[in-house]
């Protein structure tokens, strides 16, 4: 009867800790707004700027009052965001669809994962993240303040 008891009490510690380690730590919007962050990352495969004239650095700006900006490395987006807790949901993302056939690819993509962002963690310069089932989409380096 005890060694029952005790077989359940760690397996619930288990679970317990499987959970806490499993959940990203929230976003607060104190970590976000007024910062910019560069896409370094993109479905496991690193992000560089083509050398082509019209491509652009892929970067996300978080704005006061849940307005959002950036580029997605060759057209400029702007749109809103809102945060509760790690949930992050990115809305009206549009832009002015530019061509620029050498970032066509890596453009599609970046839409695709900000579409499909669900949650987000901060941990140090970086920000990650990730659709509903947990998978990384994105993982972005902020970026030194604009002077």
């Amino acid at each position: 009867m005890v060694s029952t008891r005790i077989a359940a009490v760690m397996v619930l510690a288990a679970a317990a800790l499987a959970a806490c380690v499993s959940a990203p730590p929230p976003l607060p919007d104190d970590d976000l707004v007024g910062t910019s962050w560069r896409f370094v990352e993109l479905y496991g495969a690193p992000v560089t700027t083509p050398s082509s004239p019209e491509a652009r650095e892929a970067e996300l700006s978080f704005g006061n009052h849940g307005h959002l900006f950036g580029s997605d490395g060759c057209s400029r987006m702007l749109g809103s965001y809102k945060l509760d807790k790690d949930q992050i949901t990115l809305r009206e993302m549009a832009g002015m669809q530019m061509a620029c056939l050498s970032t066509q690819e890596s453009t599609r993509r970046l839409n695709e994962a900000l579409k499909d962002a669900e949650h987000g963690s901060i941990e140090g310069t970086l920000l990650t993240l990730y659709n509903a089932s947990g998978q990384t989409l994105a993982i972005l380096e902020r970026m030194p303040p604009r002077t």
